[in-house]
């Protein structure tokens, strides 16, 4: 079974881009902090960032509704793959979370266009999956 459940906060605000074939797509990471006792006694928060992409309507409804520090609920699989980096020639791996499904874990400011019955019109397959407090 590959599944990932994180619980963090965007470390930057999500890329949407439209591939050629006219999906979109959506870059993002997250952090996820771990506390760890160090040899002091002491704790400490240690983060560990993640690379999500998320596609179609999913991924539109993160880049309108998610910022920088916004917290979120994410569920998805590792997928790994490999590239060829243009400048250099050397062979590179990267791992990310394919997205499946997500939850705001905060609530989201009232405004023009962010009514519930809005937000369901414009991102019904998003809507399905996460949970939009207000």
């Amino acid at each position: 079974m590959n599944k990932v459940i994180l619980s963090g906060n965007l470390c930057k605000d999500p890329e949407l881009r439209i591939t050629p074939s006219g999906k979109s797509v959506c870059s993002f990471s997250v952090a996820t902090n771990e506390r760890m006792k160090q040899e002091d006694g002491q704790y400490k928060d240690v983060p560990t960032f993640h690379n999500i992409v998320a596609w179609g309507s999913i991924g539109e409804a993160i880049a309108k509704f998610f910022h920088k520090g916004s917290k979120i609920l994410i569920d998805g699989r590792i997928s790994n793959r490999s590239y060829e980096d243009k400048q250099t020639g050397v062979k590179k791996y990267i791992s990310e979370v394919i997205l499946n499904s997500f939850e705001f874990l905060e609530r989201m400011p009232v405004q023009e266009g962010n009514t519930v019955e809005q937000i369901k019109e414009a991102f019904p397959e998003a809507v399905e999956v996460g949970n939009i407090p207000f």
